[in-house]
Formats: structure tokens, sequence, C-alpha cells
């Protein structure tokens, strides 16, 4: 037997050795814990993940993100072990699907699809354990929409996106918006994105993902400018963070460019700044933007400043040496 295998078994004989107990849960633990995920505070995490108060469905779930956050050499065993242990709950499949689809977004192109079909399994999955559950739906409806693996079911697709109408109406809008890219009809994907703009410019949600459409359809100054309405939003919900970070850095990516106010996009990558407390190479990347946006606003000492601090933060040797260069470009 493995390390990895061994480690995996030890891992869930401890953690799920009370799978038939009552899914009790402190939900100020749970609370901590997914905002120390959601925020990229590892280091917090597994601390936390070691206090009593977690159901053990919640503490297997959690205990596996954070090996695959961490890119753990076990985080696929541990993925294919929760499945296994929870094989008809809907939020163990729903979790390893979102899970699945992080280890594919970590690995080479040609493991690619392997972990695509995995994530398309459980979401699926997920949904059949758990229907009329409007997250599930949601899930499920996009992952039919793989159509180089499976054809393009269109009208399961289709039916889901109709019944999440009757259930939730943000993840109807954003489950249509989906449908409405996945089938080229950019002219419902246009009345989605107006209907957004119009009757939900404070749902961060619904907001981001009409700044993504504008973006497919190459409306990349009302993109930048979605973007940073959806940045200035504050995420109420911890699970959103990404999505906000996302929209802030696409609008100062999209005004670096040229598209909509460089100015916007200075205040949306400065708020991200400010309000991100992990300081881990996601943080580097930012502070690198924010450099290249001030040199663009002829701005060299915010520049300087950025390009200094990134310097400090990073681990990364090209992106030191990058560093490096850009301060010297700017001693010039």
């Amino acid at each position: 037997m493995s390390k990895h295998q061994i480690s995996t078994l030890l891992v869930l004989s401890c953690l799920g050795s009370q799978v038939s107990m009552a899914d009790v849960v402190d939900t100020d633990l749970l609370t901590e814990v997914k905002t120390a995920y959601y925020q990229r505070d590892y280091q917090t995490l597994a601390h936390q993940l070691q206090a009593p108060g977690l159901s053990p469905l919640q503490q297997d779930i959690w205990q596996v993100a954070l090996a695959v956050a961490r890119q753990a050499d076990n985080q696929k065993d541990l993925l294919h072990a929760l499945t296994e242990r929870y094989q008809d709950n809907a939020e163990a499949h729903y979790q390893a699907g979102r899970l699945w689809y992080e280890v594919k977004e970590n690995s080479s192109f040609i493991n690619k699809l392997g972990y695509i079909d995995l994530h398309v399994q459980h979401m699926l999955r997920a949904n059949e354990l758990a229907p009329n559950t409007p997250k599930y739906m949601f899930e499920a409806a996009k992952a039919l929409a793989w159509e180089n693996l499976w054809g393009w079911d269109k009208e399961a697709a289709q039916q889901l996106v109709v019944q999440l109408a009757a259930l939730d109406q943000q993840y109807h809008l954003v489950a249509a918006m989906d449908f409405a890219q996945n089938t080229q009809d950019s002219r419902t994907g246009e009345q989605l994105i107006t209907q957004v703009k119009t009757e939900f410019a404070d749902n961060l949600r619904l907001m981001e993902r009409a700044a993504q459409l504008q973006l497919t359809y190459d409306q990349k100054a009302p993109a930048q400018q979605s973007f940073y309405q959806s940045c200035m939003l504050t995420p109420h919900d911890v699970t959103l963070l990404p999505k906000w970070r996302d929209a802030c850095q696409w609008s100062a990516h999209l005004s670096l460019q040229g598209y909509g106010e460089k100015t916007q996009g200075m205040a949306a990558i400065s708020r991200l700044l400010e309000e991100d407390k992990v300081y881990d190479e996601d943080y580097v990347q930012s502070l690198l933007l924010q450099g290249e946006l001030a040199e663009a606003m002829a701005q060299p000492l915010l520049a300087r400043q950025s390009y200094e601090d990134a310097l400090a933060i990073t681990k990364d040797k090209a992106s030191q040496k990058q560093i490096r260069r850009a301060l010297k470009a700017l001693s010039r």
C-alpha cells in the first residue's frame, strides 16, 4: 500500500467514523471554515478543522477542499474516497464535482478531459439525489453543456432552466445566460444582460455573469464597466469571493488594454488589494496588475511601490524576474 493510500485511509477513517451520527453542526464554526477557505487562508482553515463542531460530512468535505487547494499529493484519492463514503449524499457529490473542476484547473491539458468527466458525473448525480434544489439544478444545467464530450443535451438543459424560474430567480437568470451563450442565442443574451443591469444592479452573482457574457460578445468597454460595478459591490456571501475577485481583476485588465476607464480599473484593483488579506501569489498578480496600470496612468511612484511590494512577497522565480525588469525600466 502506498503512502498516499495510507494517508487517505487514515484521514477518512478518522473523519468518517461517525457517519451515522446526526448531522449536527456548529454553524459559527462552519461559517468560519467557509470564510477561511474562500479567502484562501488555508493556514487558518487547517487550524479550524482541528476543532470539534462539524458533522462528519462537513469535516470530510472541507478536509478534502483543503487538500485540493494545497494541491496535496493525495488529493485525488481523497476525492474518490469522499464520494465512496457518501455515495447517496447530494452535497458530497456537489462538492466533489466542484473540487474536481479545481483539480482540472491545475492539471496538464492531457488530463483535463478526465477531470471534466468526473466534474460532470458528480454534478449530475447531486441533482439526481436532490432534485428541485436550485444550486444542484443550476450546476447540472451547466454540466450538460459539455457538448464536446457527451453531446449537447439541449432539451434537458433547457428544462432545468425553465424549472429554476419557479424556484430561484437568481439561479434561473444565471442559468439562462449560460444557456443563451451555449446555444449562441445572442438576442436572448442581450435581453438578459439588459434585464440584469436594469433590475439587479446590486446583485454580484448576476452582474458578474452579465459582464462575462458581454465579454463573450466582444463588448469589452461595456464589460469593463459591468465588472467595475460588480467589484464595487460587497460579497456578503463568502462563496462569491472568487467571482468578486475576478470582477475586480477583469475591470483593471480591460482598462489596461484600453477598454473603459482606467480610473475605474485602478479603483477596482486597489479595492481588491485593500480587502484581500492573504499575501500569496494571487495577491502578487494583483499587485503586478496595479503596477502596470499605474505606469499606464503615469503614476510611477505607485507603480514602483506595487512592484516592490510584489517582490517582497513572491517566491516564484519567473515573477521575480518580471518584477526586477519592471523596476529597472522605471529607473531609466
